[in-house]
C-alpha cells in the first residue's frame, strides 16, 4: 500500500512535515511499514517483530503513563466533524498535559521517537495508517482504532495511537 504524499495540503501549502507512507502487508495486516519525511530527512522503518528505526537507529517511545502527563496530537480538530466524535476528542483532550495540531503522517513518527505520547486521528483511510502501524508498535507503543480494535482495511478511519499500554487504555476509555 502506497501513499506518496500523506498530507497533501501540507505540501501544497509548504508545510515541511508531510510524507510518504509505504505498506507491505500479509493478508489485512501490515507487517513493514515506511515513513519517510523528506524534507527533515527522516525515516521511520518498522517491521513485525523488530525494533522501529529512524534514520538507522532505534527509535523509541516515551515512557508516558499518564493523562495528564502527556502530550496530545492530532493533525486539525476539523475532522472531528460529528458532534460526538468532537465531544470524545475534547474530553480526551481536556485531560491532557498539551494538545498540539498539524504534522499528518509525521505525528507517528513524532510518537516512534519518544516527542509525544497520543495520536488521536478521524476520517482516515487505509493508506494513511498501515505504514505506521509497525512504526509504532516496532517503538514500543500501542495503535488500534477507537474501540481497541487492530486496524485494517476495513477499519472505520478512527485511529489512536499511544506511547505506552497504560496510556492506550486510558485514551480508549474516553474515546470508546
Amino acid at each position: 500500500m502506497l501513499d506518496p504524499i500523506d498530507g497533501t495540503k501540507s505540501f501544497v501549502s509548504g508545510y515541511p512535515l508531510f510524507g510518504s507512507l509505504i505498506a507491505l502487508q500479509q493478508e489485512d495486516r501490515a507487517v513493514l511499514g515506511v515513513l519517510e519525511a523528506p524534507m527533515v530527512s527522516e525515516r521511520w522503518v518498522g517491521a513485525d517483530g523488530r525494533a522501529a528505526l529512524l534514520n538507522g537507529k532505534p527509535a523509541r517511545t516515551r515512557d508516558c503513563r499518564s493523562l495528564a502527563e502527556a502530550i496530545l496530537y492530532t493533525t486539525t480538530p476539523d475532522t472531528f466533524d460529528a458532534p460526538a466524535e468532537r465531544s470524545l476528542f475534547e474530553a480526551l483532550s481536556a485531560r491532557t498535559a498539551l494538545r498540539r495540531f498539524g504534522g499528518d503522517c509525521y505525528l507517528y513518527g513524532m510518537l516512534a521517537s519518544g516527542f509525544c505520547d497520543l495520536v488521536v486521528e478521524s476520517h482516515l483511510k487505509p493508506h494513511d495508517f498501515m505504514a505506521v502501524i509497525p512504526v509504532v508498535t516496532g517503538a514500543g507503543g500501542r495503535i488500534s482504532d477507537w474501540r481497541g480494535a487492530p486496524l485494517s482495511a476495513a477499519s472505520d478511519g478512527r485511529v489512536v495511537a499511544a506511547s505506552t499500554e497504560a496510556l492506550w487504555q486510558q485514551a480508549l476509555d474516553i474515546l470508546s
